[in-house]
């Protein structure tokens, strides 16, 4: 949160685009998570598709690559995984 913070006073769109991100990722990783037929990677992979379409839809004029995504939402999900 305190990193976001700090981007937002000099790359406002940019954060607003990583905490978006964050916010679906958690979605997605719950989503993933509660799917029986796959194994943990194949989860992982579908819950990055989800949130960087998602992230494509809402702000297609600013760049964001999949590598990034895939971060947030790995973080995302190890995070949840060790909550669980």
């Amino acid at each position: 949160k305190q990193k976001i913070e700090a981007l937002k006073l000099t790359h406002p769109k940019l954060a607003t685009i990583l905490e978006t991100a964050g916010q679906l990722a958690l979605k997605a990783t719950v989503y993933q998570a509660s799917l029986d037929d796959k194994e943990g990677a194949k989860k992982l992979y579908d819950a990055t598709d989800e949130v960087y379409y998602q992230i494509q839809k809402l702000y297609p004029n600013i760049p964001i690559d999949r590598a990034t995504v895939r971060n947030i939402v790995q973080h995302a999900y190890e995070k949840m995984q060790k909550e669980a």
